[in-house]
């Protein structure tokens, strides 16, 4: 039997958390910055996947940004960057990635190469080789340190699998 305790938060804190939201001068201050940080992170990520030549979905809005990674997984050329249409990348070889193929890149990029992505899979896309990078929870400089791990990453995976096809 599973037991969800339901409480609310404490009143000291509902306090301060009113009182930080009725300071106009502070709560517009603090989104005027958010917003900053958020473009200029978008940005920095942006521009190191460009420069990288790794296929996004430019993003809108939000913390979020779909990556299409399936060339590099198969090894060959994709060339979808801005077509909105996630997981159908114009013609790519990601029809021949299965979703195992995914899960194995994804747990390689995580334990050799400590970059957290999240699987295209959990969020239901329509074939492998898509996942969500979150640029929301990092120091901007690291940015384009992640995108150098995951080129770095996506060159050992096609080698181990060239390594493993010779055998």
């Amino acid at each position: 039997m599973v037991h969800v305790c339901l409480c609310s938060v404490g009143c000291p804190l509902q306090w301060s958390l009113a009182k930080l939201l009725d300071d106009q001068q502070w709560l517009t201050h603090y989104l005027d910055e958010n917003k900053r940080r958020l473009r200029a992170g978008y940005a920095l990520l942006t521009g190191a996947l460009d420069a990288a030549g790794i296929p996004y979905v430019p993003a809108s809005a939000g913390m979020f940004l779909w990556v299409d990674l399936s060339a590099a997984l198969t090894g060959s050329s994709n060339d979808s960057k801005g077509s909105g249409d996630i997981g159908n990348s114009n013609g790519s070889s990601s029809s021949a990635l299965s979703w195992s193929d995914e899960s194995s890149f994804w747990d390689y990029l995580v334990t050799k190469h400590r970059v957290v992505l999240t699987p295209g899979f959990t969020f239901h896309a329509a074939v492998p080789g898509w996942f969500r990078m979150c640029w929301a929870w990092l120091h901007p400089d690291s940015l384009p340190v992640a995108v150098e791990r995951i080129v770095a990453a996506t060159k050992g995976w096609q080698q181990q699998k060239q390594q493993t096809a010779a055998k």
